[in-house]
């Protein structure tokens, strides 16, 4: 049977005399049976061969799913492993018997099966015991409670090497004196979520961020789908439109209220530019109250698949109030300019104004004028250069006065 494996036939022997030192040796050797030839009768060999050939069978099916077995946990890419107590004499377990490893428990502990088998636990992975392990397989055994670690971190030397530290997960069996456990190393796997929790921390932090900049900033800002509803808008935008937080939650709003009728098609279009970007400009809000407020609108969409816009609005309602005013200031200095030339050419006595620091273009009034006989067009500075000085002459005492020292000049 040994030699023949599943090509044996069942065997049933039929003896002479009963001896049952040849009957134990027959049944050693693979026989099913073991029948004596003047105490059988044909009822009990055709029993005896029936049950010979069905125990048969079921070794064989046995033999077939242990293979099987054994190929699926050899084959296994998580690691597994089979481990017998190992008690003292007072039955206390010290430490656990490697009985069986698949490839990838040998793979994960740097060492090859014979390195491992028959081997302690602990005298090959010193640190079960410090790691908390040692006590939790323990109590397996005693207790029958299955064992189940989500994410282990243990460190321990390998095969003499470089000490490394590893997450694994761990599931554990009791299985007769000892356990069944399997176990898959999740370092790479929890490494990365721990970066990517980080990440997510730090997109989370960036968006608090960025919503705390929207919330807080001086202008408008509405987030919207493709179609122009908006999904997220700032206090600044809603003040634009006259519309309370509670108002805009039960009414909505859209991003096509900031764009006048004849700008919709271009901004539309815009929109779906290589750049997405509405360049801005300015128009009238109509808001919920009624009232007309000009504001600056700009239109961007985001630099991803999703269709989603955002529009800028600025309240111009200050700076063209300003700019109304800087053009009533303007208009009333020009009047007074106005009056004052006037009253400069009107006045009855002659009058000199200094158009630069050195004195060398001087515009004069009317009366002036006569005075000297110039027209009004004329430089009367007798600073100007040669060519444009003019023909009158001053005297002091009988003295002819040098333009630098005229008394314009000197001042």
């Amino acid at each position: 049977n040994q030699q023949m494996g599943d090509r044996c036939p069942p065997v049933v022997v039929i003896a002479s005399s009963d001896d049952a030192k040849t009957a134990v040796q027959v049944l050693k050797s693979g026989a099913t049976d073991y029948l004596i030839k003047d105490q059988t009768t044909p009822a009990d060999l055709r029993l005896a061969m029936d049950r010979a050939i069905e125990k048969a069978e079921l070794q064989r099916q046995l033999r077939h799913s242990q293979a099987q077995f054994q190929t699926s946990v050899d084959t296994l890419l998580d690691c597994f492993g089979t481990f017998s107590s190992v008690r003292n004499g007072s039955g206390q377990i010290v430490d656990f018997r490697i009985d069986y490893l698949n490839q990838a428990a040998c793979d994960n502990n740097q060492m090859a099966p014979a390195m491992q088998l028959g081997q302690g636990l602990g005298e090959l992975l010193a640190a079960h015991p410090e790691s908390g392990l040692f006590d939790d397989y323990c109590r397996l055994v005693e207790t029958g409670a299955p064992l189940s670690k989500e994410a282990l971190v243990y460190a321990d030397s390998y095969a003499g090497e470089q000490r490394l530290e590893r997450a694994y997960e761990i599931r554990a069996t009791r299985l007769n004196d000892g356990f069944a456990a399997c176990w898959r190393d999740v370092t790479d796997r929890k490494r990365l979520e721990l970066e990517l929790s980080q990440t997510i921390a730090e997109l989370r932090q960036q968006q608090q961020r960025l919503q705390r900049l929207i919330d807080t900033a001086p202008i408008g800002i509405g987030v919207g789908t493709a179609d122009g509803q908006v999904s997220l808008v700032n206090d600044a935008m809603l003040h634009l439109h006259g519309l309370t937080r509670d108002a805009f939650e039960h009414q909505g709003l859209s991003l096509d209220s900031l764009t006048l009728p004849e700008q919709v098609d271009r901004v539309a279009i815009a929109a779906t530019q290589p750049q997405g970007f509405a360049p801005p400009v300015e128009r009238e809000l109509l808001g919920s109250d009624g009232t007309r407020r000009p504001i600056w609108i700009s239109s961007t969409q985001w630099l991803d698949s999703t269709g989603e816009r955002v529009a800028f609005a600025l309240d111009l309602s200050s700076q063209k109030q300003a700019e109304a005013a800087v053009q009533q200031l303007n208009q009333e200095l020009t009047n007074r300019v106005a009056e004052l030339q006037t009253l400069l050419e009107m006045s009855p006595i002659g009058i000199a104004i200094a158009a630069d620091a050195a004195c060398t273009q001087m515009q004069s009034n009317a009366y002036l004028r006569q005075l000297l006989g110039v027209e009004p067009e004329d430089n009367i500075s007798k600073s100007a250069p040669a060519p444009h000085q003019p023909t009158y002459r001053t005297f002091q005492d009988g003295q002819e006065i040098l333009p630098e020292n005229l008394p314009m000049c000197a001042t």
